[in-house]
């Protein structure tokens, strides 16, 4: 006997009931294309289908909404820009933090130092470093 019914779904860690009607049946579940957060009580007998329910919530009626293939593209163009962003500016931070924090002190070490072999470049770094 299944009492609860999970297709192409998420369900975190969630409680539920399945009281008996007056008659005395049991109630099922359904939960088709959702995602049930973290700490979600489900009532009994009720249906969920394309839905996000937050953690934390207690559902006692069904929850039944249509799908929207047109917001799925959106999106996905909104993301695509965000990402082409995030990588823009990740690449201008890397070559700025390469331009103010490691030329300038290669440049004063190599002015005062003035290394003349390997030996005494990298012993001098070493000491450098480690003080």
């Amino acid at each position: 006997l299944d009492l609860i019914s999970i297709k192409e779904s998420f369900v975190s860690s969630c409680s539920y009931d399945i009281k008996t009607n007056s008659t005395g049946d049991l109630q099922m579940i359904n939960i088709f294309n959702s995602s049930i957060g973290l700490g979600v009580h489900l009532g009994p007998g009720i249906d969920i289908s394309n839905a996000v329910i937050p953690p934390f919530t207690n559902v006692r009626e069904s929850i039944i909404k249509e799908e929207n293939h047109n917001k799925g593209s959106s999106f996905q163009g909104s993301l695509y820009l965000s990402e082409c962003t995030n990588v823009f500016l990740c690449v201008i931070y890397t070559c700025s933090f390469f331009v103010v924090c490691l030329i300038p002190p290669y440049e004063i070490w190599i002015g005062l130092i003035q290394p003349t072999n390997v030996v005494s470049a990298s012993s001098t770094l070493a000491l450098i470093l480690f003080t």
